[in-house]
């Protein structure tokens, strides 16, 4: 079996036989399992000239493919944005680099969430301490108001609704009777 230390016989283009190391032979023709010097960033990469997807593997499964078209996912095949995480992409950051689906957060610690698109929360969301809304408009006479019932659930009522039949209204009262 060869070691690296052994020479190898190569046949230059005038037929003639030459001498040469193991490293010298294998030097810049790919990456070293113990990494490389001399690189440039422009001309040396590790990925695909064509349009294939790239694929990076431990234990022969894929963990991380680059599709041709730029999109990465982790953990799946099939990124369904610039960066897909999760089998089904329940994590996704679009081009502008904002969130566009998060699907099933669970933390321990604080969250943060911001930005200028409407939030919408499907399914049970679960807040253990405080919420604090920050930058809200004012209330116009069509807008929803969010009430905590007996089983501590965040319910959505309209202003109308709410205050029917408790009291007189500022613009008076419609369906009573005398």
């Amino acid at each position: 079996s060869a070691s690296a230390a052994d020479s190898i016989l190569m046949i230059n283009a005038s037929n003639q036989v030459t001498k040469t190391t193991r490293a010298a032979l294998l030097a810049g023709s790919g990456w070293a399992l113990v990494g490389n010097t001399g690189t440039s960033a422009s001309t040396n990469f590790i990925g695909t000239t064509d349009a294939v997807d790239f694929v990076a593997r431990t234990n022969n499964s894929e963990r991380l493919r680059i599709l041709s078209s730029g999109n990465v996912g982790i953990g799946t095949a099939t990124p369904s944005s610039l960066l897909s995480v999760g089998s089904t992409s329940q994590f996704q950051v679009n081009s502008s680099g904002a969130i566009a689906a998060v699907t099933g957060i669970t933390t321990s610690g604080s969250y943060t969430q911001s930005g200028t698109g409407a939030n919408t929360f499907t399914g049970a969301t679960t807040i253990g301490n405080t919420l604090t809304l920050s930058s809200t408009s004012s209330a116009s006479a069509a807008d929803s108001i969010l009430m905590i019932n007996a089983s501590n659930q965040v319910t959505k009522t309209t202003r109308a609704a709410l205050f029917a039949g408790s009291g007189w209204a500022l613009v008076g009262n419609t369906g009573t009777s005398a």
